[in-house]
């Protein structure tokens, strides 16, 4: 928010604040929806790399005979698998949640600039009608 309206700190935080409570239902909405994917994401990426390993393991040269077990290597290769996947989705997440915000600050904006330009020529659009 401090970079879209140039504001300092404290205010750029209340104003945000005020345009999420204006907005809060689509907020919820997108913020519901956006935690949903990001855990299949995580859960996606924890399963294709335990899966990867299970086949790296059974399949790859001499791997299976050298392991003498071969669940713990793959659950483990999952645990790292689902904490790579939460690291990268918390980035979708944060970028996800600046986005929205720069949605509803673009929305609030175009709409008091509508409202302010009614009494106004638009002298664009008389132009581009003649064309």
């Amino acid at each position: 928010m401090i970079a879209i309206t140039s504001q300092n700190f404290c205010l750029s935080c209340i104003k945000a604040f005020f345009l999420l409570l204006r907005n809060a239902l689509t907020f919820a909405l997108v913020l519901i929806f956006g935690t949903v994917f990001i855990y299949i994401g995580i859960a996606a990426v924890g399963a294709g790399t335990g899966f990867a390993s299970y086949f790296i393991i059974k399949y790859w040269g001499d791997m299976y005979d050298a392991v003498s077990n071969w669940i713990v290597p793959v659950v483990a290769c999952g645990l790292v698998g689902i904490f790579v996947g939460a690291l990268f989705m918390y980035i979708y997440d944060v970028a996800t949640r600046a986005i929205t915000l720069c949605f509803f600050t673009d929305n609030e904006i175009a709409e008091r600039n509508q409202k302010a330009k009614k009494g106004e020529s638009n002298k664009l659009g008389n132009y581009m009608k003649k064309k």
